[in-house]
């Protein structure tokens, strides 16, 4: 907890922040596999899920959909 409280405080991270326990016990209740980026759009639906991964993360096709979706306004 208190090397969490030091990134929060020294990254100065406004969002809530969570810690899992030392069992990794949510990790272990929500992990996906395999991993995935999506995005949720404000209407709760999936617009854009990206590939399995991590060896198919693909950063630029996430990058320019999200270029996309703030150029059109949406989010």
């Amino acid at each position: 907890m208190d090397l969490a409280r030091t990134f929060v405080d020294r990254m100065q991270v406004e969002t809530e922040t969570l810690v899992d326990d030392i069992r990794n016990t949510a990790a272990a209740c929500y992990a996906a596999w395999p991993e995935r980026i999506y995005v949720i759009d404000r209407d709760g639906r999936i617009v854009y899920k990206g590939g399995m991964g991590p060896f198919h993360f693909e950063p630029e096709e996430l990058r320019r959909f999200l270029e996309k979706m703030d150029a059109r306004g949406t989010s």
